[in-house]
């Protein structure tokens, strides 16, 4: 914990933005075998499918001065949790203290790890649909002091006056009833896609969201505001963010509580803001072996991941440092350009045997261990 915290500060260092963004995503890839920690038959994005692999939620930071990977945990199923699977939790080193927890609230307890810290500043969340049906985890964000921007189901109940409520009348039997309830004659909430078709021709504006490698992505905005739901109750107000396609028509909803006088033009490009999760975790898996590994233990692979997120930090402190002489410069070609500068070890004969000899003393470490393995084993049966 301590490493994490000493590297969220030197993000700070290098991208801090007091409104910066913290985007969270999960990732997963497959990996054979059912003793790895965490794996399990899950949604796998390497492979689209349900596959038996391992699933990791990441939350990135990104400012104007670049994104990079902020803070980690590995996601372990239900499955994992039963009275029969303690001696492979113990195997794997699994913590006692640690017990089943959804992706949704491993997200918010991140979340309220990086303001509990205060090692790194920001301003907005940002989320998928995954994240952003989720209600409970809006109102946590919210409750955290920070504004939330989340993508959202087509079906997302809401309404664009708040309606009014009341307690019912006791009837004289039983306990007074306390529940507020929606007044009868109050209208109801409807989807989002109902809100979104009422929009005028004049209530959308165009605008260039994004340069990608492609061209630019541009898109026709819509800002409303809405009243959200909570329990069948009005909610709080929010901001209704629709996006919609200029080639497809398609329409993208997303919420945020913003305030009221946020500038629409902040609330348009934050509709394309998750990009920099995407890039990150490309970057790790292809140029720093985020899923290249053989690791079996808890530890082990927060070890792994924790290593990878200070190394995607340096290398883009790498870009920040070159930026006069390489504005264009990416996280690959930091790597390629340090691999290209940095002297290489020159090894002769007896050298390269020392180096010969360590890989052949872990190698029988490994084989000892997997041997002892194999024994007891043999021997329970």
């Amino acid at each position: 914990m301590a490493l994490l915290a000493e590297h969220q500060r030197a993000v700070q260092e290098t991208l801090g933005d007091p409104e910066g963004c913290v985007i969270l995503d999960g990732t997963g890839w497959p990996r054979k075998g059912t003793t790895l920690v965490g794996v399990a038959r899950q949604y796998c994005n390497q492979t689209g499918k349900i596959d038996h692999g391992q699933v990791a939620l990441l939350a990135v930071y990104a400012s104007e001065q670049g994104h990079t990977l902020l803070n980690r945990q590995l996601y372990v199923p239900s499955v994992w949790f039963g009275e029969d699977d303690a001696p492979l939790r113990e195997r794997c080193g699994f913590p006692e203290e640690v017990g089943f927890q959804t992706q949704l609230a491993l997200a918010g307890q991140m979340l309220q790890g990086l303001v509990d810290r205060k090692q790194i500043a920001f301003g907005w969340v940002i989320g998928d649909e995954f994240f952003g049906r989720d209600r409970s985890l809006l109102d946590q964000i919210d409750a955290l002091g920070k504004w939330y921007f989340m993508e959202v189901p087509s079906d997302t109940q809401g309404g664009p006056q708040r309606p009014p409520t009341l307690a019912p009348t006791w009837r004289g039997q039983g306990r007074p009833p306390t529940r507020t309830r929606r007044a009868p004659d109050a209208p109801r909430p409807e989807p989002v896609s109902q809100i979104a078709a009422r929009v005028a021709p004049e209530g959308w504006q165009r605008y260039t969201l994004h340069e990608e490698h492609k061209g630019p992505l541009v898109a026709d905005i819509a800002c409303v505001r809405m009243i959200a739901v909570r329990e069948r109750l009005p909610g709080p107000d929010v901001w209704l963010v629709l996006r919609r396609d200029v080639l497809t028509g398609e329409i993208q909803s997303f919420l945020s509580n913003a305030p009221a006088d946020m500038a629409p033009t902040r609330l348009a490009w934050l509709t394309a803001a998750r990009w920099p999760v995407e890039q990150c975790i490309e970057e790790a898996k292809d140029a720093l072996h985020l899923n290249q590994y053989a690791l079996r233990s808890w530890r082990g692979w927060y070890h792994h991941v924790t290593l990878i997120l200070i190394a995607h930090l340096f290398l883009v402190s790498v870009q920040h440092a070159l930026r006069a002489q390489a504005p264009a410069l990416t996280v690959p070609q930091a790597r390629w350009l340090l691999q290209v500068v940095l002297p290489k070890p020159v090894f002769d004969v007896p050298a390269a045997l020392r180096v010969l000899h360590q890989i052949q003393q872990a190698n029988y470490a490994a084989y000892r261990s997997h041997r002892q393995r194999t024994l007891r084993k043999l021997g329970a049966t």
